[in-house]
């Protein structure tokens, strides 16, 4: 195992019921003791990863009774509409206590979204209606692991946490089904606020923040299953930011995905010369990404 009990699951056990002494003491421990490898992994590894949110979805289009389009469309529809409310709410208009009625009823039904994604994926996650794919030929995690390691992911399920058990540290990045209203939406940022309260809200940025010291300060960074899309454009702008700070330790990057779409983004937001790509579909291959000093990119196969 790679941390001590008091160690292992400390980040993920923090972003439930941790407050300012728990945050302080891990940001703290990340930098006097950092993790050496951290994988950021995504629902690439998670077999119909997408199902619990489409029900969840369809759920409220049959309250709202209006069809939607793709699963994502009243997602982005309820938070745009809460977003623009909330500022409408805060300006001093003739309007503005009408704006704060429609905010307050916005906010409810993007928290309410929330708690039924968290139902959902309880049920999707206790029926096996979602589960691991990736591991059944190779556990990526334990061969790519070098010293202490922590896991990063961006999925809402506990699948990884009940795979690895306290075997390494898990940050949810965008919060987990045990607590419903830290979820974090496709397209939501931080600073939204639709967090069921400002204490909420503050947990959800200190997560942001220990995300940004375990990447920052790892030297093996391994994107899992994870395409860096524009559905998480605020995470990708962070990273962006991580890697142009002068403090980033980071010297390999390894990329686990079928597709080189997250290596080309990875290469953008990072800049590195050198990225590592496996694809799972072909376990016994890995492609080495190079650039040389004009840009041009060469690709190498090694077996």
């Amino acid at each position: 195992a790679q941390g001590c009990e008091s160690d292992a699951g400390v980040v993920h056990r923090y972003a439930k019921a941790g407050g300012d002494v728990k945050f302080l003491e891990i940001m703290e421990g990340i930098k006097k003791n950092p993790p050496e490898t951290v994988f950021l992994i995504g629902a690439g590894v998670v077999e119909n990863a997408w199902l619990p949110f489409e029900n969840a979805i369809l759920e409220h289009s049959k309250r709202a009774d209006r069809p939607w389009v793709h699963a994502s469309d009243i997602s982005s529809y309820l938070l745009t509409r809460a977003r623009t409310l909330k500022i409408a709410a805060e300006r001093n208009t003739d309007t503005a206590q009408l704006a704060r009625l429609g905010a307050e009823q916005a906010a409810n039904l993007v928290l309410g979204l929330k708690k039924q994604l968290a139902e959902e994926y309880r049920k999707a996650q206790s029926t096996q209606a979602i589960r691991l794919r990736i591991f059944e030929a190779r556990d990526y995690v334990r061969e790519l692991q070098k010293g202490l390691t922590t896991i990063i992911t961006t999925n809402w399920d506990l699948l990884l946490d009940d795979y690895y058990k306290n075997e390494f540290s898990i940050l949810h990045v965008h919060g987990d089904i045990d607590s419903p209203t830290l979820l974090y939406l496709p397209t939501e940022t931080a600073f939204d606020g639709f967090f069921g309260s400002e204490k909420g809200a503050r947990q959800i940025r200190k997560a942001q923040a220990i995300f940004i010291e375990l990447i920052q300060n790892a030297s093996r960074l391994v994107i899992f299953g994870n395409s860096l899309s524009r559905d998480d454009a605020e995470m990708v702008m962070v990273l962006g930011e991580v890697f142009g700070s002068p403090n980033i330790k980071t010297q390999e990057f390894f990329v686990i995905d079928p597709d080189e779409a997250p290596v080309i983004r990875l290469r953008f937001l990072s800049s590195s010369n050198l990225i590592t790509r496996i694809d799972p579909s072909r376990p016994d291959l890995s492609i080495e990404y190079r650039w040389d000093s004009s840009g041009s990119l060469e690709r190498k196969e090694l077996k």
